[in-house]
């Protein structure tokens, strides 16, 4: 059996994994394979191959809930290959969703010196560390992608100097209102 190819059989059947959550801003949480991992030699079948994803939650889905029902997903994959589902050997933790309403003081403060949109953040950031904890924002320059394609983590991230500078002025500016 050769896993490389069962595991590409593997990935092409995640397309469908729905944990049934949904959100009404965020929408559906994502599953996204990132890295695939198989074989020693050119002229040997690989016995075994290792894929890892990247999850994307929205709020309520937390990381036993999601590791259960993609266990029970797995089960039901046709391939020839022994399956195991784990987490990462890092034991990152699953970096949630988090929703600070629009009603909050710091997104008030912030909508209000920014003179920006308030729209859901789509991507992870750290920020889902602190969330359980206190109000959090995402704000900052630069664009996580554009008409070409990604544009954050890519070769060709980029932010302009220019929004550096007013990102500065109107964090500034967001405390000195917040604190009043």
């Amino acid at each position: 059996i050769n896993a490389v190819s069962e595991a590409s059989k593997i990935i092409n059947v995640l397309k469908n994994f729905d944990s049934g959550n949904e959100d009404d801003e965020l929408g559906s949480p994502t599953l996204t394979p990132t890295i695939v991992s198989g074989g020693e030699a050119s002229n040997v079948v690989p016995d075994t191959c290792e894929i890892r994803i990247d999850r994307r939650t929205v709020p309520g889905e937390g990381m036993e809930e999601f590791m259960e029902r993609l266990e029970m997903f797995m089960e039901n994959i046709d391939t020839q290959a022994d399956v195991s589902v784990g987490r990462a050997a890092n034991n990152s933790p699953l970096l949630g969703a988090f929703r600070t309403s629009e009603e909050n003081n710091l997104i008030k403060s912030l909508e209000k010196v920014s003179q920006g949109d308030i729209r859901p953040f789509n991507a992870v950031c750290e920020a889902s560390y602190f969330a359980p904890e206190v109000p959090v924002a995402v704000f900052g320059p630069g664009k996580l992608k554009d008409d070409e394609g990604g544009i954050a983590h890519s070769m060709r991230e980029y932010v302009d100097k220019g929004e550096v500078e007013i990102a500065g002025r109107t964090v500034i500016s967001m405390v000195e209102s917040y604190l009043d």
